[in-house]
């Protein structure tokens, strides 16, 4: 059955987690614009509510939050691709749920109030297909939704991308928790972003089971425009030198000087 599983976690339609997640905002911010600040993305050191405290450990994913609360607790949750739930895990929000998307990578969805069937080994659908016998996958709306905030920090959904260099079992993620995960040493955190609306820019996936990263840096907008302006500039001087040299070549001295003291010159015919 765990082989089943896990060959059902890894049909995952978009090989790349980066691309996935964010497809998944593009679908999920259809209705109100997700908000984007520093604080809500991975790696930040600080919060992004209230005062703005330092964290207690850099972000380890990113925060998904709309301006209205109310209807982000109202929407309902869509997993960001299919997988199996290998643990729930409590956190200051509510709960967080961790679905194995391949053999070693597993999405985190924190501060949500989960399904009353998102329970560990049931298999959740990306999309909104439902199959029957011990194939059956529950409706994509069916992850949970996001709790309501018992703190000062406002309801808001986290997203966590895990990678294992180990076999991670669900019986291993029962000995996890937030308090402990940090401490895991075949576990990391994956950096992921929320992008920056319709024309995001996709990271390069990680390799899995700890592998090396490569940052490529966007495609720079303002290279061409600036070698375009000094272009124009250099081809008017040098035709202005070019005008003055003809002027002095084809133009008699006095003529030229009755020409600088805006005088009618007299030319000969």
């Amino acid at each position: 059955m765990a082989d089943h599983k896990n060959n059902q976690a890894s049909a995952n339609p978009c090989a790349d987690p980066h691309q996935a997640l964010l497809l998944w905002l593009d679908a999920f911010e259809a209705g109100e614009r997700v908000l984007r600040e520093a604080g809500m993305e991975y790696g930040s050191t600080e919060t992004w509510w209230g005062s703005k405290k330092p964290r207690k450990q850099p972000h380890e994913g990113v925060d998904v939050v709309l301006a209205d609360a109310n209807q982000l607790r109202r929407r309902p949750l869509r997993p960001i691709e299919s997988g199996t739930v290998v643990a729930v895990i409590d956190d200051f929000i509510g709960q967080t749920v961790v679905v194995q998307r391949s053999a070693h990578q597993f999405w985190m969805y924190g501060h949500i109030a989960p399904a009353a069937n998102v329970v560990v080994g049931a298999l959740l659908a990306q999309d909104s297909r439902v199959g029957g016998g011990e194939d059956a996958m529950i409706a994509p709306d069916r992850l949970g939704r996001v709790a309501e905030s018992p703190t000062t920090c406002p309801s808001h959904l986290h997203v966590s991308l895990v990678e294992s260099s180990l076999c991670m079992t669900p019986e291993k993620w029962a000995a996890i928790s937030w308090a402990t995960i940090h401490s895991v040493e075949h576990l990391r955190f994956v950096p992921i972003t929320l992008g920056g609306g319709s024309q995001r820019s996709v990271p390069p996936p990680s390799t899995e089971a700890g592998g090396s990263q490569r940052t490529v840096p966007p495609p720079s907008t303002e290279a061409a425009p600036k070698g375009r302006r000094w272009l124009g500039a250099a081809l008017a001087c040098a035709m202005a030198i070019l005008l003055a040299i003809l002027q002095s070549l084809l133009w008699p001295r006095d003529a030229l000087t009755d020409v600088l003291l805006h005088e009618r010159p007299n030319v000969p015919p």
